[in-house]
């Protein structure tokens, strides 16, 4: 019995916040986005043509992966309790 209110009251909370997300997503859809939002995208794309090929020239493609995953096996190793 407990276990069908508990469902019940569950749900009731996931429909609750369901119309409230969806409440907000359609206030956001009135709101029309600034000119400069869509200037700042096309400026953002360019910087990134740009800056493309001396990323690549420098190995960023290569390295930062390779720093990012050097951090996440020391941050594993550190949490070892005979190693860390």
């Amino acid at each position: 019995m407990f276990d069908d209110l508990k469902d019940g009251f569950e749900w009731l909370i996931d429909q609750f916040w369901a119309g409230l997300v969806a409440l907000f997503e359609g206030l956001l859809s009135i709101i029309p986005a600034p000119e400069f939002v869509n200037q700042a995208r096309q400026y953002f794309l360019t910087a990134a043509n740009y800056l493309e090929y001396p990323l690549y020239l420098v190995g960023m493609d290569v390295g930062l992966p390779m720093v990012f995953g050097a951090w996440l096996i020391r941050f594993i190793i550190r949490r070892l309790p005979i190693v860390g």
